[in-house]
């Protein structure tokens, strides 16, 4: 049944379009694809989710804080800031974050509605 569900859904998206670039990357249907693999492989949505807490931490001890120490607390807690590239990289992984989560929760409850 999977299998039936996901072609339909890679048929639909190969017909929503005349532009083959446009059918590969710029529809909505094919991200879904890509990242969830239509709500079927939730491993698929974790990993993606993983992968961009992993990447976005490096890039926050590579280019994102400015080390200056801006106060420190009373118990010892040092507080920095984000240098406009973090600022950046902040809200790339607050936007997808959730939604890679999002989908990997939907794709489970599709696996147990089953």
């Amino acid at each position: 049944m999977p299998d039936f569900y996901f072609g339909e859904m890679e048929m639909r998206r190969l017909a929503s379009s005349t532009n083959r670039f446009a059918r590969r990357f710029y529809s909505l249907t094919a991200w879904y694809g890509l990242v969830s693999g239509y709500g079927e492989r939730w491993v698929r949505a974790l990993g993606w989710f993983v992968g961009l807490v992993v990447l976005c931490g490096a890039l926050y001890l590579v280019v994102g804080l400015d080390l200056k120490v801006i106060e420190s607390d009373a118990i010892g807690v040092m507080r920095t800031r984000l240098q406009p590239i973090g600022l950046v990289v902040q809200t790339v992984e607050l936007a997808l974050g959730p939604l890679f989560l999002a989908l990997a929760a939907l794709a489970v409850r599709r696996q147990f509605q089953r």
